[in-house]
């Protein structure tokens, strides 16, 4: 899959295509989705991020860790955009 991103320190902006097509019936609905733009924060600590916001159904990804070796948890807007904070994987 392709990935291209523009960061300014904090702030990415994530244009992302699954890279990985194997047993997509079990990934969550985030990765199945080709082409989706999203906005990653950094953040030092993703479990204590989300602990600051309420969860609801606009929560995509609770925290988890990832297949590149970070931690993120994902939300969505009305509008369908999608905001990520990322941060070191939990051990």
């Amino acid at each position: 899959g392709r990935l291209a991103y523009l960061n300014y320190g904090d702030f990415k902006l994530v244009l992302a295509e699954d890279h990985d097509l194997t047993a997509p019936n079990q990934k969550p609905e985030i990765y199945k989705t080709k082409g989706r733009i999203s906005i990653h924060f950094d953040t030092k600590n993703v479990d204590e991020t989300f602990s600051k916001i309420k969860d609801g159904p606009y929560v995509i990804t609770h925290p988890e860790n990832t297949p590149w070796g970070t931690r993120w948890f994902v939300v969505e807007d009305p509008d369908g955009n999608q905001f990520g904070w990322q941060g070191p994987e939990k051990k």
